[in-house]
């Protein structure tokens, strides 16, 4: 087994559910490949709330200018890493 690529799908997931959860999607619905702009809780306080999940959950230092290029939930997940 590639124990990296099951760290990273792990990882991933924590991400995934930690967004559903603190920025309050209401929609579960959702999966990595969510388009950003589909999510209508999106909004500023979204990106910090992001910038706070990086922080305390991942060890990383992310700033809204760094969040502005991402796409989709998954191109967040990307920025961790």
């Amino acid at each position: 087994m590639n124990y990296k690529k099951y760290i990273d799908i792990m990882e991933a997931k924590e991400f995934l559910e930690l967004f559903i959860e603190e920025v309050e999607v209401e929609d579960t619905d959702v999966s990595l490949d969510t388009p950003l702009s589909d999510i209508e809780e999106w909004d500023s306080l979204a990106v910090m709330t992001v910038i706070s999940i990086a922080d305390e959950h991942f060890g990383k230092k992310l700033n809204a200018s760094d969040i502005k290029t991402a796409v989709s939930i998954n191109d967040l997940y990307q920025l961790l890493n």
